[in-house]
């Protein structure tokens, strides 16, 4: 266990982040009279790192699958035309369109892997920024409030 040496920067950042703000809402906690609107702001700021964690794995998960379907595609592909060359029959006409047409779907299948898992990116960061929104307002909201006069809060945290 440990760190891993080839770590990249980027990684070792996101997780001094995490330690940092993990700290931070340690602290308050442990602090008489803890702040509701500050614990609330680090507990909301440490959804969202999360949620940028489990975004960046998925885009790595989903690069990686592609990546595999490409190779896979790839040695398909090869091995017709090696078929098709050992044949001693030039590729031209029909056969050679047909050939184009299977690469291009195969990319298009790649591209679509790889949408895919922007997509689930994306949604995840959005969920946890409505979330992370919630939590600021539920930790700075007084309990006689409605949610109409929550109005300004909502506008100020929902961008």
């Amino acid at each position: 266990m440990g760190i891993d040496q080839k770590a990249s920067p980027q990684n070792y950042g996101l997780f001094r982040q995490g330690t940092d703000l993990a700290g931070s809402v340690l602290d308050l906690l442990t602090m008489p009279g803890a702040d509701s609107a500050a614990l609330a702001e680090e507990t909301a700021r440490l959804r969202e790192l999360d949620a940028r964690k489990q975004a960046a794995d998925t885009l790595r998960d989903t690069d990686r699958e592609a990546d595999r379907l490409r190779e896979e595609l790839e040695r398909e592909r090869a091995a017709k035309n090696t078929a098709w060359g050992a044949s001693g029959l030039t590729m031209s006409g029909s056969k050679k369109l047909l050939r184009e047409t299977a690469r291009t779907a195969d990319a298009q299948e790649e591209e679509d892997i790889r949408a895919w898992g922007e997509r689930e990116a994306a949604d995840t960061l959005e969920r946890a920024r409505a979330g992370a929104n919630v939590t600021r307002i539920n930790g700075s909201a007084r309990p006689a409030t409605t949610t109409l006069s929550l109005g300004s809060r909502i506008y100020k945290y929902g961008r």
